[in-house]
């Protein structure tokens, strides 16, 4: 008897993922369930036979079967796929991260002049860091300025009076906002919405980095529109407190990321039986069935023609 083979956790993971997008397109299958269907749609794609109809290799959803080839069935399913990101990477700080880089770098040069093999280990350490990076960047839509631009992060740590002005207010600034009443009362946006925003370290960290940016760019182009103590050194003013009006737009933006997706539907026809069992006839049902969603307008018109053309008007 073979020995049996335990699933990873990712495994495991991604066959839940690939189910998930599947449901809307497949049906049960002959042999194997979904994820076994999604690999044999790999399988022949690989060997060519991408152009061909998806239902020739595993069974497909009725109004799908004469329309839709196997590369466009996997890339349905590809689509319906949301990542689930792990919470210890939503709690990282990238600037952070990438400054710590930086000095991990220049640890391991400084070891291999000495030709103390200590950097290999560290080299390890190092590969794990450009990993999370680029997946921060590809995968969680990180902007790349904020993880890997090496010669900004030294310009942001240098501490000249203008840029701990910025830095300190920016998060004075943040903190009175988020306290206040009026950045709730926006009739575009939910309290809830807005607090899971800027209750969010990744996304408190990306809204005090733009103001601390707007602030830095002002004193250096025009320093005389700010306040000075009696030492000639730059103070907070309450003027400064229209910064934090960037939190209602970074907010705005995410809401906008998040809810605007195109709903794909359908009108199910059913049979009805008449009493005596001996008619059938179609009848439409009241309310048409959403099946799935996609992020733009022209991949959400793709699909419907699609369905349209092998089920008929929607």
């Amino acid at each position: 008897m073979g020995k049996e083979i335990k699933e990873t956790p990712q495994q495991r993971e991604k066959r839940r993922q690939i189910t998930r997008g599947a449901a809307p397109y497949l049906c049960d299958q002959e042999d194997g369930d979904l994820y076994d269907a999604y690999v044999k749609l790999l399988e022949a794609s690989e060997k060519g036979d991408g152009d061909n109809q998806a239902a020739d290799f595993v069974t497909v959803w009725q109004p799908l079967e004469n329309s839709v080839s196997v590369d466009e069935m996997i890339r349905l399913i590809e689509d319906g796929i949301e990542p689930v990101v792990p919470e210890v990477l939503l709690k990282i700080d990238w600037s952070e991260l990438r400054a710590q880089k930086t000095s991990l770098i220049e640890i391991i040069a400084e070891l291999e002049k000495k030709k103390d093999i200590r950097f290999e280990e560290l080299d390890g350490i190092l590969n794990l860091v450009d990993s999370l990076q680029d997946y921060a960047v590809d995968e969680m839509g990180v902007p790349e300025m904020s993880v890997f631009d090496f010669e900004d992060e030294e310009k942001r740590e240098e501490s000249t009076p203008e840029e701990n002005f910025a830095r300190t207010n920016a998060e004075i600034i943040f903190q009175i906002r988020i306290e206040g009443e009026g950045l709730y009362t926006d009739p575009e946006m939910s309290k809830e919405f807005i607090v899971s925003i800027v209750d969010d370290r990744y996304h408190a960290d990306l809204i005090k980095d733009a103001i601390r940016r707007d602030i830095l760019n002002d004193v250096l182009l025009n320093p005389d529109n700010f306040d000075r103590d009696s030492n000639g050194d730059l103070t907070y003013s309450a003027d400064m407190l229209d910064y934090g009006f960037y939190i209602e737009e970074y907010c705005r933006e995410q809401l906008k990321l998040r809810s605007c997706k195109y709903k794909v539907w359908v009108e199910v026809e059913r049979i009805v039986v008449d009493k005596k069992g001996n008619e059938i006839e179609y009848a439409d049902e009241e309310c048409p069935i959403g099946i799935a969603y996609r992020d733009t307008l022209p991949e959400a018109v793709k699909l419907q023609e699609i369905i349209e053309n092998s089920f008929g008007e929607i």
